[in-house]
């Protein structure tokens, strides 16, 4: 590795340390900004500068990475939310053919059933509903939306939030219908288990990770 490549390395490596969010949507943006030192330290070549002191010169054009890095940050957050959003739709819109159609997981409550499973029967169904209408609206805005609203840090830890508390929520609100509603056999704590609580558990990491890119 020459004096060149030494100093770029030294920068983006720095930079790439200073983000979080995910990995692909990163190394595009340290390949990103790489390339641009590699083509700035070029152009001062061309006016003169030896290699080195063209590369030292492109780095210091470019900014420090404490000043650079909230910039490429906001663009990996609002990355992070949108794989938050998608992966909320796409794990829980199957969640309602596990409990009233379907897998009848936890029947409808009958008129002799505890009040309490009514009410998380309501609960269950209007806190998915808004979960799945959230993480929607996040998709549109985090992808076309950026056309006409700016959205950075603030939207991924809006999206963040919700998103969690959409995942834990209905997880917490199925387990306890499985109690209340089922008799708790080995089968129906296997189903759950696999198709409603890991989902919302992957869920609710990713949402972790957006925070985290927030």
């Amino acid at each position: 590795m020459d004096a060149v490549e030494t100093v770029i390395e030294d920068y983006v490596v720095a930079l790439g340390r200073a983000l979080h969010g995910p990995s692909r949507v990163r190394r595009g943006l340290v390949a990103e900004a790489r390339d641009h030192l590699i083509d700035a330290t070029e152009a001062y070549e061309c006016v003169g500068l030896d290699r080195r002191s063209a590369a030292e010169q492109a780095v210091r054009e470019f900014g420090p990475v404490i000043q650079v890095a909230p910039t490429y940050q906001a663009v990996l957050a609002v990355a992070a939310a949108r794989r938050c959003a998608v992966t909320l739709l796409a794990l829980l819109l199957p969640q309602a053919f596990l409990w009233d159609k379907g897998l009848l997981l936890a029947p409808l409550p009958g008129n002799d059933a505890q009040w309490l499973s009514a009410v998380l029967h309501t609960t269950i169904e209007w806190l998915g509903f808004s979960a799945l209408i959230i993480a929607f609206v996040a998709v549109a805005i985090s992808g076309i939306g950026q056309r006409w609203l700016s959205v950075g840090q603030r939207f991924a830890r809006w999206t963040g939030i919700s998103v969690a508390c959409g995942a834990i929520g209905s997880a917490v609100v199925g387990v306890t219908l499985l109690i209340l509603d089922n008799d708790g056999s080995a089968t129906a704590w296997i189903l759950v288990s696999v198709l409603m609580v890991l989902p919302m558990a992957w869920t609710a990491n990713t949402a972790r990770l957006c925070l985290h890119a927030a």
